[in-house]
Parts: C-alpha cells; structure tokens; sequence
C-alpha cells in the first residue's frame, strides 16, 4: 500500500465529509432538513440545535472514517497489494466511502421528522397559493449555451488521431485494468479497439455531462414572490456558475484520463503516478464543487440575505417523500432543483423523467457491456 494512495483516500474522505456536513446549511432559509419553514425559523430554536447536531455528528463521521486511512497503513493492516487486489483494501474503500453518506442520510431523515412535528405543533403552513412570473433582463447571468459541449468532440478526434498515429509506438499487451497498489491486473493483446479506449470514455463522459447540462437549461426555476427579481439574479447566478463549472470539470477530467493512459500505456508514466493523477483530478473537481456551493449555495440562497418576514410563500412538502423525492403530478416540469443537497433533481411523477432515466441506464449499461468485451 503506497502513501500516496492513502494521503489521496484520506483527502478526499474529508472532502466528501466536508460537503455532507454543510448540506442542510446550503438550502434556502425557508427550508429546513428538506421541510419548509417560515423565514428566519431556521436560526431559532429548536431548528437551530438540529442542524447544530447535525454538522458535528457529520464532521465526526467523516473525519473518523478519514483518519482510517493512515491508520491502517501504520498498522500495516492493508500490506502490499498484489496482482490479486487486496479485499482489506475494497471492503475500506466502500466503508469510508458509504458510511459518512448513510450516517448523513439517516440524520437528515430523523431531524426531518423533528422539524415536521414542530411545524405542525406551531401550525406553520403558507397563508395561501402564490405563484409569479418574472422576466429578468437580458444582462442577467444565464447558464452557459448547450452548444459549447460540442468542446467534446475536437477532443475525441485528436485522441483518435493520436492513437491512430502513434499506434506503432504501443506495446503488444495493453493494460486495461490495474489497482490501487498500481499493479496491473489485466491486459490484452494491442488492437485499434483497446487503443482508442480513451476515445470511447471521453465520449461516453461528453453525453453524460451533456445531458447534465441539458437539465441546467429546462430546470424549473425557484423565484421567491416576496423578491423576485433578487431570487431571479441569484439563481441566475447560481445556474450559470454550475453549467461553467460542469463543462471546465468534465473537459479536465476528460483530458486528465485520456493524456495519463497514453502516457503510461507508451511508458512514460508509471501506474502508480497515473492513479495518483486520476485521483488528484477527481479531489481537485470536489473541492472545487464544494467551493462553489458554499459561496453560492443551492439556487443561490447565499448569494443574497433573504429577509425574515416570518412568512411561507409556498409549502409542498407532500411533494417529496423522504426529502430526496420529488413526485408531483401537477408539475408539469421535469428538472427541478434540490430540496436537500445541491444541484437539480427529476420529477419522477413525469413520464418524460423515466424517459431519461431509462435512456441513461442504456447509455451506462451499453457503456459497461461494451468496456466488459473489449477488456475480457
């Protein structure tokens, strides 16, 4: 087990960590643990204490599943990893990977449950239906246009060129598959197939981030009747700045991949340092995520102080089972923000929503199948 495989897991357990335990304190101030409250109520007791409880049991978990890390390679409990793999080594990975997001999930679901009793016990409820259609000016921050993914496929075909020209230059055996001790445990005969391996995950991540996007652009959009146009400019803000960050990440990411397995497939990077550049990438895009959401938060309730009126402009609550679950058959939207976390979410009580569903699960099933015969 390499050091710089366990500063990497450490580093990155935290930041994931890191990111759970400032989810409830991202959301707008009119909605706590994925309930909505009248303004202000989230910074007075007893909501208050909840979400207090709720940072240090996250910051706690996460960093003690963080800390697992140096301490198993001083204890030595990992050892070397061999062509074999090592199970200490998945079972560590998939704990410190699911414990910090099952121990988040659950207290959000118990807190949840404690805010819904106390608004009930305060009879909370929105004084009535408001709705209101606001058109910001054209100055206003827009998410980036869907066209600029089109970024991905100059990318392909200079990674195809590359391969193609350089196809000489590849050893006979290609690796295709190595663990984190950087040793190669499968490897296939040299063919234009396995060659163009980097062309076929980039162009696999160009349609995921794509579509991600895609959901940006007709996501419903959260306007606050009581400041239209500050709620409108927030989450114009809060938009664009995604779909800027979504389309920077996804081309670094892309390159990243590709660029490290040429380079240690023509044996000018060693495994280990391509794993550890993967890696690096990967923590370097979360941390950067994690920055955005904390200056923004979601649909941008942090780019401006909401005032405390008291009031509850809307309550649909009903509308998301479990906090996480958006089922409204009178929505007619598809893409919708968050209640809990950020980013967007689907409107699962629309067909058009299963429809993507379904299209992404082909998408990722064609993609694995397809890997699964060209590496064997």
């Amino acid at each position: 087990m390499t050091i710089i495989v366990v500063v990497m897991m450490f580093v990155m357990t935290l930041v994931v960590g890191t990111i759970l335990a400032l989810t409830p304190r991202l959301t707008p101030s009119t909605e706590c643990f994925a309930v909505t409250v009248p303004q202000g109520a989230r910074d007075q007791e007893p909501l208050a204490g909840y979400l207090r409880t709720y940072t240090r049991v996250s910051v706690a978990v996460g960093i003690a599943c963080a800390l697992v890390w140096p301490l198993a390679y001083a204890l030595g409990i990992l050892g070397p990893i061999d062509a074999s793999g090592s199970d200490a080594l998945s079972w560590l990975i998939v704990a410190t990977t699911l414990v910090p997001i099952a121990t988040a999930f659950a207290l959000m679901l118990h807190f949840r449950k404690l805010v819904q009793a106390h608004k009930a016990a305060q009879g909370w409820h929105a004084t009535g239906t408001n709705a209101v259609a606001f058109v910001g000016p054209e100055e206003f921050p827009r998410p980036l246009p869907l066209w600029v993914n089109l970024a991905y496929l100059p990318l392909v075909a200079a990674m195809a060129a590359f391969a193609i020209a350089h196809y000489s230059d590849f050893p006979a055996r290609i690796p295709m598959r190595f663990n984190l001790g950087g040793t190669v445990v499968y490897s296939t005969n040299k063919s234009l197939a396995t060659v163009l391996f980097p062309v076929y995950l980039t162009a696999f991540l160009g349609i995921v981030f794509t579509i991600s996007h895609l959901g940006i652009l007709r996501s419903k959009k959260p306007i606050d009747p009581n400041a239209p146009a500050s709620s409108a400019l927030a989450y114009g803000r809060f938009a664009r700045t995604q779909s800027i960050a979504l389309f920077v990440g996804g081309i670094l990411l892309s390159v990243t991949m590709g660029v490290t397995f040429f380079a240690n497939t023509l044996g000018v990077l060693s495994t280990e340092a391509t794993l550890a550049v993967i890696m690096f990438a990967a923590i370097a895009f979360a941390a950067a995520m994690l920055v955005v959401s904390w200056r923004l938060g979601q649909v941008g309730a942090r780019v401006t102080a909401a005032p405390h009126t008291g009031s509850m402009p809307a309550d649909n609550d009903e509308y998301w089972p479990l906090g996480v679950v958006y089922f409204n058959a009178n929505d007619p939207s598809i893409v919708v923000p968050k209640r809990f976390g950020v980013g967007w979410t689907l409107n699962l009580a629309r067909p058009g929503a299963w429809a993507i569903v379904a299209a992404l699960a082909l998408l990722i099933a064609g993609f694995a199948l397809g890997m699964s015969v060209l590496v064997g």
